[in-house]
């Protein structure tokens, strides 16, 4: 009965963010979003919030590529076709924490910002991850992800608080369920473009 009522308030929520996105406007903007494999689950939801506030939204990602491979994929290019005002880089599940890895993420930024000048480049760091061998990923990410990320003249959402709900994760304890990216995706956008993050 507890899962059941957790379920319902939990897509209460969700509906009540978009309710309330809607009610904000970006209109004519162009939103990019690049990443790994929860680009493509946060796609659909977050695709509809950008479109009913009057925005433009593309995504591109690649399974299973981590913030190094990034760096080096020549996403620029895709970059500079979009045009994007706003760039969401969704990045970090995949990833290792080693001494280079802010490397990767500064390179990764600085390709960004040279395709786009004026594009908002926008972090999003990796959801809680509930596998047991990759638990305590994120924390390390995060911390290594967020001063690169500023220090670039980024802004860094931090996704943990959206994505620790078990109920809303799929069974392989990494990726998110329909409910789990729907509050992922509201949650995420007011984050980015409503309050300061």
């Amino acid at each position: 009965m507890r899962t059941r009522t957790r379920w319902i308030l939990g897509g209460a929520a969700a509906l009540l963010g978009a309710v309330l996105l809607s009610k904000r406007s970006l209109r004519g903007l162009v939103v990019l979003h690049l990443g790994d494999s929860h680009v493509g689950g946060l796609d659909g939801p977050l695709g509809t919030l950008v479109s009913s506030s009057g925005g433009r939204y593309q995504a591109h990602f690649r399974v299973g590529i981590s913030t190094p491979q990034a760096a080096r994929a020549g996403w620029g290019a895709i970059v500079r076709t979009a045009s994007p005002d706003v760039v969401i880089v969704t990045l970090g599940t995949n990833d290792t924490p080693t001494a280079s890895y802010p490397t990767a993420v500064g390179a990764l930024m600085d390709e960004i910002r040279d395709a786009a000048p004026d594009a908002t480049v926008i972090w999003w760091g990796p959801p809680v991850l509930l596998r047991g061998d990759v638990v305590d990923r994120p924390d390390e990410i995060v911390r290594l992800q967020r001063p690169e990320v500023l220090r670039r003249g980024g802004r860094y959402v931090d996704s943990r608080p959206y994505t620790w709900r078990p109920e809303e994760h799929a069974p392989d304890g990494v990726h998110m369920n329909h409910d789990g990216y729907a509050r992922w995706a509201s949650s995420g956008l007011r984050s980015t473009f409503w309050t300061r993050a």
